[in-house]
Formats: C-alpha cells, structure tokens, sequence
C-alpha cells in the first residue's frame, strides 16, 4: 500500500490535511479506530491498509468541499460520517 504522503497525492491533498482528515475519520469510522490512542486522541501513525481507507478519505475529502462554506460544517460532516459508519457504505457521499 502507498505510504500517506501517496495517498494525499492520490486524494489531491497535502500530508498536513491527510493527517487531519484520518483524526476525523477514527473519531467517528470504526476502519480507522485503531489509528489513534483512545486516551490521548493522538494518531499513532498506523498505516493506510487499504483501499477501502482511501476511498473514505476521498469521501471525507468531498464531504469538506461540499460544506466548505457551511456554519455547522463540522457537526454535518459527523453526522455524514455516523451515517457512512452505520451503513458501511461510502456511496452516500
């Protein structure tokens, strides 16, 4: 698998934002729960094992854009995301 500085260059994004959306993704995908400590909230620096990962980093990528200029754009994006979770599905972006 490609290393994360591959993977932001194949979601189009910088190694900074990559790290950013895989905090955001193991708080609320369980595929991405052991990327950090549960009691210190920090990455641990697991590697992307996947292309299923990738594929929800992209979705996280368009779930940013879509609500870039939206106030609660934040909680939406959880709210998405919960719903990627239950449903197993990342079509839904």
């Amino acid at each position: 698998m490609p290393n994360r500085k591959q993977v932001a260059e194949i979601i189009g994004i910088g190694e900074r934002q990559l790290q950013r959306y895989i905090k955001l993704a193991s708080q609320h995908l369980n595929i991405f729960k052991n990327f950090r400590d549960e009691n210190t909230n920090i990455l641990i620096g697991m590697p992307i094992e996947n292309d299923e990962q990738i594929q929800l980093l992209k979705a996280i990528r368009s779930l940013n854009l879509k609500y870039k200029n939206t106030k609660n754009k934040t909680q939406l994006i959880a709210l998405e995301l919960k719903k990627i979770n239950e449903g197993g599905n990342n079509d839904q972006v």
